[in-house]
């Protein structure tokens, strides 16, 4: 690449003297399989540096900033450790015990930061220790994305070294549970490298985890949009923003200088008035913590970009629960940045579903069908792993995270890697048709339905939309629900009530998911 597309990638910075690697690559990497693989750093200004890996080499020079980036041909998986090397005429750097495998970023808020094992009883993975007792496998490697970084600019560089690490006991008790299990799912059933780079912060909106370039297209975020851009010196919104600063400021500082030399007079005015500075714009008054829209993003996930990864693991929502649709054009935005900076188009994202939850009420099965709606709108490459069947009522951070990681492997294995047998998806509805009073329901991902000991949690409503409570029967893959107090059913809903948890699975053991039927009301609302 030429060196001034180098710059545009590195960013602006002060030139470094000595060579340099970026920091994700480090001791233990994995570097993505079958795919062009981006490896870039700094050294003095147009220093000619080398690097080599896998017999491969690759030359080229360092811009007037100092930075540099090289791009290696794709190459197959590869268990053998290996040595990647950037060399220029006086220094050189040799990161160790490289693989070649799958990458993937794991991102989120608590549920997804939760470790395996810690200190605090109610945030760790039930049994964790006995898992990471005996997890040791040194194709799995490890990274965790810590400190917190929050810019509020895209941030090419970290301050910290990222630590890759081998899976043993050790770095597995600290790592997140739900990519823990992801990756060790992934790896079994491969039987090559896998690589997992997470980034966590419990407490924290999508908001925060959104890429700048993602926003401008989706109408609905017009106001994040500019709020983002106002921050971004490149962008009009900046700039027009700026001009208008100075205009106003400059107007006040000579109003202000004109009302004190009438005040300094002989004869001052007889209300003397020094006129009150214009208003600073909120959106140039901004700071890092807590972070706001894209910061964390910026701080801790642009730093990764463009390296070559897989694909992208994603677990939050609860810090969102009040934004019913919307949430789903949020996902979007999200997605579409980051496929942007990861240049990687078509990049695989798979996410989880909620769990149940006692403080959830009817804003939940509102904010499952925005994350339904997200997934239904990007074909295969995006999933969501739905899991109302391990939650926890009683706590938002559930203590079982096997199954959310595997969920989320299936999702991979299925439609990323191709896996013709292994069973991803949960029941989706496939068609509904209302025939002698009762709803008849056709499903797909399902050939026999399995229940447990809960009812189903079926409801509908005649054209009054006055829900009750229903009867449903299954046969194989359709289901039929009625009531004896709706003779004429219009509308129906599952899992559309307060605390409602798993009661229909496929065979595979996949729960039916909260969906509705003739029913477009605000579904936050209580009916």
């Amino acid at each position: 690449m030429a060196a001034a597309a180098a710059a545009g990638l590195m960013g602006a910075g002060t030139v470094m003297a000595e060579l340099r690697l970026a920091p994700v690559f480090s001791d233990n990497l994995v570097l993505q399989r079958d795919a062009q693989t981006r490896i870039w750093g700094q050294a003095e200004p147009d220093e000619t540096v080398t690097v080599t890996f896998a017999g491969q080499q690759v030359e080229t020079q360092a811009d007037k900033s100092g930075n540099w980036i090289v791009k290696l041909a794709p190459m197959p998986a590869s268990t053998e450790n290996r040595i990647l090397k950037a060399a220029t005429q006086d220094e050189a750097i040799e990161v160790k015990d490289v693989l070649v495998g799958e990458v993937w970023v794991c991102c989120g808020q608590s549920n997804m930061e939760m470790p395996m094992w810690g200190n605090n009883p109610k945030f760790r993975q039930v049994n964790g220790a006995e898992w990471a007792q005996k997890g040791t496998n040194p194709l799995i490697r490890l990274a965790n994305l810590v400190p917190i970084e929050s810019r509020i600019r895209p941030f090419r560089d970290y301050q910290f070294k990222i630590a890759w690490k081998p899976a043993t006991e050790e770095s597995i008790l600290v790592y997140p549970a739900t990519a823990y299990f992801f990756g060790k799912e992934l790896q079994e059933t491969l039987g090559i490298p896998v690589g997992l780079l997470a980034a966590t912060c419990g407490g924290t909106t999508i908001e925060n985890w959104m890429s700048p370039t993602g926003l401008d297209k989706i109408p609905s975020l017009k106001e994040l949009a500019y709020a983002v851009n106002a921050t971004l010196p490149h962008r009009k919104e900046y700039q027009e923003l700026v001009a208008k600063v100075k205009t106003e400021f400059a107007d006040w500082m000579k109003k202000f200088d004109e009302a004190l030399a009438a005040d300094a007079l002989p004869v001052p005015p007889e209300n003397p008035h020094l006129p009150a500075p214009p208003a600073y714009p909120k959106e140039l008054a901004v700071s890092v913590w807590p972070p706001k829209t894209t910061m964390l993003y910026n701080g801790l996930v642009y730093p990764l970009t463009p390296m070559a990864i897989r694909g992208a693991i994603w677990y939050q929502g609860c810090q969102n629960i009040n934004d019913g649709a919307v949430y789903a054009d949020k996902m979007q935005a999200l997605l579409n940045g980051w496929r942007l900076d990861f240049q990687n188009p078509e990049m695989p994202f798979f996410f989880v579903q909620l769990a149940p939850y006692k403080l959830g009420g009817y804003k939940l099965p509102a904010l499952w069908e925005a994350q339904q709606t997200f997934a239904d709108a990007n074909g295969k490459s995006v999933g969501m792993a739905v899991i109302n069947d391990v939650g926890d009522l009683k706590d938002i951070h559930p203590a079982d995270k096997t199954q959310v990681g595997r969920r989320l492997a299936l999702l991979a294995l299925s439609r990323t890697y191709g896996k013709t047998d292994v069973k991803a998806d949960s029941p989706r509805l496939k068609s509904a048709k209302v025939v002698n009073g009762r709803y008849v329901l056709e499903f797909k991902h399902v050939e026999q339905f399995q229940t447990n000991e809960r009812k189903p949690a079926f409801e509908i409503a005649g054209a009054d939309g006055a829900y009750v409570p229903a009867e449903a029967e299954t046969k194989d893959s359709v289901i039929e629900v009625f009531s004896e107090k709706v003779p004429a059913p219009a509308k129906l809903r599952f899992m559309w009530v307060p605390l409602a948890e798993a009661s229909l699975f496929n065979e595979a053991g996949l729960p039916l998911g909260a969906f509705r039927v003739g029913d477009d009301s605000d579904p936050a609302a209580k009916p």
